[in-house]
């Protein structure tokens, strides 16, 4: 009988130290990003007139001159690098609803499908970050940016997965009057079909000006 208890003891710990593992490889744990979170400017720092906010990932919190970039709008930049959607999830809050946007623009997936998760999994927490959203902001539009084509990202043979998960993304907006996505996919490759190197810093992942001003071009339709 103690046998049993001592393998039964030794099983439960095994699956304790598994599922933390896979915490981690996933990057599930919203709480690394508590000091970035902290950061952002309180609701009533914020002026919620015609207000754009920008919530997502490194793409977006490397987006510094965000404001130069839409001269004339009322823009906020919540970004935090290295968030995945299920992070957006968890702090929607902080980083969207309590600024009451107009518009709120979303990227994710890119980290998702670096660490791993499924473009089924990733559509599942983008639909539970977009219930969340129009639950508490009915009259704002949501737009997300689909992932972008990098050479970091393909030199780690994930060219497909982002292709799947974009597509995926492309049919599921369609269900929602209120979401839009924009694909920046082809205008970030080069004539030979290649992610476009002056687009990308030298880490082969983050964007330069001439990329965000493309993206900014694209995005300038869906402003308030």
């Amino acid at each position: 009988m103690r046998i049993l208890k001592l393998i039964a003891v030794t099983l439960f710990v095994q699956l304790l130290i598994d599922l933390s593992l896979c915490t981690n490889a996933f990057g599930q744990d919203p709480l690394r990003f508590k000091a970035d979170i902290e950061k952002f400017k309180t609701a009533s720092e914020v002026n919620s007139t015609h207000l754009a906010v920008f919530a997502g990932s490194s793409s977006f919190a490397h987006w510094t001159f965000l404001q130069e970039s839409f001269p004339g709008k009322n823009v906020l930049n919540c970004g935090f690098g290295g968030s995945q959607t299920s992070d957006l999830i968890y702090y929607a809050n902080e980083a969207i609803i309590r600024y009451n946007p107009e518009t709120v623009f979303i990227y994710e997936g890119d980290n998702d499908i670096s660490y791993g998760k499924s473009s089924e999994e990733i559509l599942e927490d983008t639909r539970e970050l977009i219930y969340i959203i129009h639950s508490n902001l009915p009259n704002a539009k949501i737009v997300f940016i689909a992932p972008k084509p990098s050479q970091r990202r393909w030199d780690k043979g994930l060219k497909d997965k982002y292709l799947e998960y974009n597509s995926l993304l492309k049919k599921e907006v369609r269900k929602y009057k209120y979401v839009k996505m924009v694909d920046v996919w082809n205008i970030m490759l080069d004539k030979s079909g290649v992610p476009n190197k002056s687009l990308f810093m030298d880490d082969n992942l983050h964007m330069t000006k001439p990329g965000y001003a493309l993206w900014a071009k694209k995005l300038k339709k869906y402003m308030p």
